[in-house]
């Protein structure tokens, strides 16, 4: 079963790249869905439970969690279709007919990882600016200004 999102977060596909990396997937999505159970079913609640595997592909990320319950895999896309300026969001399971939990489940986790790949630009962006700023007030303070 596949689901789609689009993040309006306008970042190139480098700085995807750089920035979200398996030790910061916290920092852009909170938790993995509580119903990929391992291999007991059991829900497994931190990334950090997890084996996850990250590739780099043209313009984005694929991420998987081998061995969740039906091989959870998702890609994160920059720009183009459907329209610049965003993230391309596809998330699959391997199963048609997932149970109603498991349903849910994923459903939060395309919103999360929409909302947080939004709320991470924001904070990049604001990093940025603050950095600049501070640049700019070094700069003027030290007399060459």
């Amino acid at each position: 079963m596949e689901w789609f999102a689009t993040a309006n977060a306008n970042l190139p596909g480098s700085e995807l790249q750089r920035h979200i990396r398996i030790e910061t997937l916290s920092e852009w999505c909170a938790a993995p869905p509580a119903i990929v159970g391992d291999v007991d079913n059991r829900a497994v609640p931190a990334w950090t439970s997890w084996r996850v595997h990250r590739e780099v592909i043209r313009a984005g990320l694929r991420f998987s969690l081998p061995g969740a319950l039906h091989a959870l895999q998702w890609t994160l896309i920059v720009g183009g279709h459907p329209r610049p300026g965003t993230v391309n969001l596809h998330f699959s399971l391997a199963t048609a007919n997932p149970d109603a939990a498991t349903l849910a489940a994923l459903e939060k986790f395309v919103a999360d990882w929409q909302e947080g790949l939004e709320a991470g630009v924001t904070r990049l962006q604001q990093e940025r600016a603050a950095k600049s700023a501070a640049v700019c007030e070094s700069y003027a303070s030290s007399g060459f200004g």
